[in-house]
């Protein structure tokens, strides 16, 4: 799913370290866009760039961009009939960015 909007507030960078000890870093961001174009209020969802991306992209408040996501479900723990949704940001295209 490809969505066009803009980079409505940045958050700070997070840390954590995998099981088999593998570092890694997270961005999240809140990204504003409109489901129709006639339509009056903004949507809003929470997405994330991990590691090298953070760099790559270098968001900022205000910036527009196209998003690539994907939509998924897991179950967690597995086998306990608990899911929750994950949303994917693939990749990204500034189309301009905040003065």
């Amino acid at each position: 799913m490809e969505l066009q909007g803009r980079v409505i507030k940045v958050l700070p960078i997070t840390f954590g370290t995998k099981n088999d000890g593998t570092q890694w870093r997270k961005q999240e961001f809140v990204f504003g866009y409109y489901e129709n174009p006639t339509d009056i209020y903004e949507r809003s969802i929470k997405l994330d760039l991990m590691n090298e991306k953070i760099e790559e992209y270098h968001l900022q408040e205000g910036d527009k961009i196209t998003v690539r996501i994907g939509l998924g479900c897991h179950e967690y723990p597995q086998g306990s009939g608990k899911y929750f949704n994950d949303i994917r940001t693939g990749n990204i295209t500034v189309d301009q960015r905040a003065q």
